[in-house]
């Protein structure tokens, strides 16, 4: 998510518009979709802590996840972002993609396997 956020705040940089009312609205949109996100990593980690509930743990993982593609995908159809933007998005929306995937299948509960 930090380097979502930190690719987001650079387009807003470059091609944010606050003198129209459509720049503004994307600008609104954009901050509607993050104003949530300290929130959700918390969320997220503090599902960490012992006792660890694998339930909860996976779900604000793919909470947070789906934040970070509702993100992801706002930029690239906002005019926010250009065809020179494709690479990062591309890349930062398929690490997404995994890390889920390995959340999702390193996340089960060791179970005590005891040999007689």
């Amino acid at each position: 998510m930090k380097n979502v956020l930190k690719k987001a705040q650079e387009c807003v940089d470059k091609r944010g518009n606050v003198e129209t009312q459509g720049g503004i609205n994307t600008l609104d949109e954009l901050a509607a979709l993050t104003c949530d996100v300290s929130s959700l990593v918390d969320d997220f980690v503090s599902a960490i802590y012992v006792p660890l509930n694998y339930a909860t743990f996976v779900s604000n993982g793919t909470v947070l996840s789906d934040s970070t593609r509702s993100i992801l995908k706002f930029l690239r159809d906002s005019n926010l972002t250009t065809n020179e933007d494709e690479k990062w998005l591309d890349i930062l929306s398929r690490a997404c993609d995994h890390n889920l995937d390995k959340l999702k299948s390193n996340s089960l509960p060791a179970t005590d396997q005891n040999v007689d």
